[in-house]
């Protein structure tokens, strides 16, 4: 009996001491995997992001080229702008050039015979791209922009092409521009790519033109004139065209902010040379 005693004697369970480190190390195992959880759907987002903005950079940049390669020729009498004609005196491609908005003529698939010399038996199109910065106050001022693609047919099918532009527009720096786009159908204007930025080093302070542009023999084109465009002799030379331009995060992550290591790894910067296939050469 007396030994009986002693062995339930001894079972006294754990001290306090005993339970509080058991506590303190299921805490830390619990802790750990919660932290696990976190990085894991972290680093999950940061890979989705990095993806989404590959994807839409290629794409944007394909469409960059598929649409500056639709360009054709006109010729001085081939067309009119609100039925003036001899709108120039030489071969048309490109109407307007600039850092962030390039418009010209395109033949964008559409059948119709003319009655021109020369011509291919299609109806153009004035075709507009540009980049619209987004908004102008707030953190994100300049940095949530937006790529637009836009077209405009001509009101007729025959020689002289006369187009149509919208009300108020006065020169071609504002024919294709977020305030000149009221007189136009909403299916002529289209967003390719949202959340595009042309600040591709993460920094306002050292942005870049959206557009840059080299003539024949790869010597830059400087932008000149006081519309802020390449002057007409510029716009005859074109040879091919860079594009920069920065795909920000779809989970918006770095919005407002200035790049940081953890950021880049979110968006994707291009780069993009196209090469025009028209040229002096080729529209005389």
């Amino acid at each position: 009996m007396r030994a009986r005693l002693k062995a339930l004697k001894d079972e006294r369970g754990m001290t306090l001491v005993e339970l509080l480190t058991a506590e303190l190390i299921g805490g830390l195992v619990i802790t750990a995997a919660i932290m696990l959880v976190v990085i894991s759907f972290t680093g999950s987002q940061r890979v989705s992001d990095r993806v989404n903005s590959l994807q839409q950079g290629r794409i944007l940049a394909a469409q960059l080229e598929q649409r500056l390669n639709s360009q054709v020729c006109l010729y001085a009498g081939e067309y009119a702008l609100d039925g003036v004609t001899n709108y120039t005196t030489s071969a048309d491609s490109i109407l307007f050039a600039s850092a962030n908005k390039i418009i010209f003529f395109a033949d964008v698939g559409k059948n119709g015979g003319t009655s021109a010399t020369g011509s291919a038996g299609f109806v153009p199109n004035i075709r507009y791209l540009y980049f619209d910065s987004g908004p102008t106050t707030g953190p994100n001022a300049g940095r949530k922009g937006s790529f637009v693609d836009g077209q405009r047919s001509p009101l007729n099918s025959t020689v002289p092409f006369n187009f149509d532009v919208p009300t108020g527009v006065t020169g071609f720096e504002s024919f294709a521009s977020p305030s000149g786009q009221a007189g136009l159908p909403a299916t002529a204007t289209r967003i390719v790519v949202d959340g595009v930025t042309n600040d591709v080093t993460g920094s306002t302070d050292n942005a870049l033109p959206f557009f840059e542009y080299w003539d024949t023999a790869e010597d830059p084109l400087p932008i000149t004139a006081a519309n802020g465009a390449l002057a007409q002799t510029s716009l005859e030379n074109i040879g091919h065209i860079r594009v920069n331009f920065r795909i920000l995060a779809e989970s918006g992550r770095d919005s407002g902010a200035q790049n940081t290591s953890k950021q880049d790894t979110r968006t994707a910067s291009f780069n993009s040379d196209i090469v025009l296939r028209t040229n002096p050469s080729i529209c005389g």
